[in-house]
């Protein structure tokens, strides 16, 4: 037995439950931006609103266990602050680089590891199931599970359609029917109800069962159960436009029904997973007496725990307090070796990137051909404010549009950058070239552009700048790439702006640049 147990006997001394939850308090508070943000999620989804309901009884299906086992008690594992250091390192990371999903989950996380680190692995092993249930909480499940279920959702349906003898095939995630189609969407993928169904049969089975091989069992069962009764909501609402030429309510509003049908598969869980429960530990038997900490033991433990919770958030603050960078005050660069520029434009390709600091749209005269140009400027990554997010577009989708369906990856001077290829307004076609430049480092990968964004704000306070070129395809794109290639060749400062190649004495503030900023 370890000094740590010897220690954690009856007689005066401190609960540890009592300090574990202060420590729990602490880590509340240190965290409390990202549970906000956590709870707003909630709130505002409807795949995961039901997180509510789960939190509670995840907490309470805790405490009761803690309350039976809490004898395990095996003293703090030191080892385990190596763990939790990792965990406050990615969510420092994905706060910084604002990837909000890698920041929930870093969260969820710190509450078992830290009831790891206090409690030992003894006690944390029978409370793995609660502990389990928090991960069905972080919204990163409809980014692994989405297009499978909807795959399985149109295979099925169409199988079941054939079983009954209505002409049907699909066509990519569409069920095409004679007299109309079936678009599986996300919302029809069912992953609510498998989410859903993973919670309650999680929670279930751990009062239920005593082995986790029989606990594992039903939770898969429950899950494959769910995932197929979804196909059933999809089949059954086919039929209904089939038959009714799609003009029956519940074609439109199909919530309902999915509802409906996975209650009558949860009471039929509940009701067949009840016959073959183990039996239960006989009532009335005694608590196990509660171990007590000395105040050497409580200090040693404190210490150790608030430093590794308290860290992250205190190199957060810091650096939020860090001088903005100003290296973009300069910025388009001026041109040489013949080129003109940079030159106001009115041309009609603006991409669209929300809550950049700077942008400037202007274009150099190369000969008798004009090269237009697009750069953002982002010296601190927010939320709304990201070099990296879905809403950024290299063309507006209106005047122009992508040709193609995902760009084409190519290098220039030993760095990568992503191709497009636009049409814009009488059929006109452009060959795009788009980089980012984070921290001085050129790249064309959005995850590594996230990386560097972390290492920027931490240790350099540089900034990120999207930059794009465009210029027409007269021919064919193989000899527009050859002219990009020149031009941006004897015009390095504009391919090495924000670059640690950069010279700022070549930078020219573009007059217009601010009136410029689409």
């Amino acid at each position: 037995m370890s000094s740590e147990q010897r220690s954690a006997s009856d007689g005066p001394g401190i609960s540890p439950g009592a300090l574990f939850l202060v420590l729990l308090g602490i880590f509340l508070l240190a965290f409390a931006t990202s549970w906000w943000r956590l709870f707003v999620f909630w709130w505002q989804s409807s795949t995961y609103s039901y997180a509510f309901l789960l939190l509670p009884l995840a907490a309470a299906s805790a405490y009761l266990r803690w309350r039976v086992s809490r004898h395990l008690y095996a003293g703090p594992r030191y080892g385990v602050l190596a763990l939790l250091l990792l965990l406050a390192a990615v969510w420092l990371a994905a706060r910084v680089a604002n990837v909000r999903v890698v920041e929930y989950l870093a969260t969820v996380l710190f509450v078992p590891g830290l009831f790891l680190y206090f409690w030992g692995w003894p006690l944390t092993r029978r409370l793995l199931f609660p502990f389990t249930l928090l991960l069905f909480t972080v919204p990163f499940w409809d980014l692994l599970l989405n297009l499978p279920l909807q795959r399985i959702a149109a295979h099925g349906t169409v199988w079941l359609l054939e079983l009954v003898d209505i002409p049907s095939y699909r066509e990519g995630l569409s069920v095409v029917l004679p007299n109309g189609r079936f678009e599986v969407e996300e919302s029809c993928s069912g992953l609510n109800f498998l989410l859903v169904s993973f919670a309650l049969s999680t929670l279930y089975a751990s009062y239920m069962y005593h082995g986790d091989r029989k606990r594992l069992v039903y939770i898969a069962v429950f899950a494959a159960a769910a995932v197929l009764g979804n196909v059933v909501r999809v089949f059954a609402i086919t039929l209904l436009g089939y038959f009714t030429d799609m003009q029956h309510p519940l074609v439109r509003d199909h919530a309902i029904i999915g509802w409906a049908i996975f209650a009558v598969i949860a009471v039929a869980m509940f009701y067949f997973g009840r016959r073959w429960a183990d039996p239960r530990a006989a009532a009335g038997a005694a608590m196990p007496a509660s171990p007590r900490l000395s105040t050497p033991e409580v200090r040693r433990i404190a210490a150790a725990g608030v430093v590794i919770v308290g860290l992250a958030p205190l190199v957060l603050m810091t650096t939020g307090q860090a001088a903005a960078p100003a290296v973009a005050a300069a910025g388009l660069p001026a041109a040489r070796a013949g080129i003109l520029g940079p030159r106001d434009t009115r041309d009609s390709w603006q991409p669209l990137y929300v809550g950049a600091t700077r942008r400037w749209r202007a274009s150099y005269l190369d000969g008798y051909e004009r090269r237009e140009v697009f750069a953002a400027w982002y010296a601190r990554q927010r939320q709304g404010g990201e070099l990296v997010h879905q809403d950024n577009r290299v063309a507006d989708g209106r005047r122009w549009v992508s040709v193609l369906a995902a760009p084409a990856r190519r290098r220039f001077r030993g760095h990568e950058v992503d191709e497009y290829l636009l049409r814009g307004p009488g059929g006109e076609e452009r060959l795009v070239w788009r980089w980012y430049v984070v921290g001085g480092r050129v790249t064309a990968s959005p995850r590594m552009a996230k990386l560097y964004e972390v290492a920027d704000v931490l240790f350099e306070h540089r900034g990120a700048w999207v930059i794009m070129v465009a210029l027409p395809v007269r021919t064919d794109p193989e000899t527009a790439r050859a002219a990009m290639m020149d031009f941006l060749d004897r015009f390095p400062a504009l391919f090495a702006l924000g670059s640690r190649e950069s010279s700022p004495e070549l930078w020219q503030d573009h007059p217009t640049g601010e009136g410029n900023a689409r």
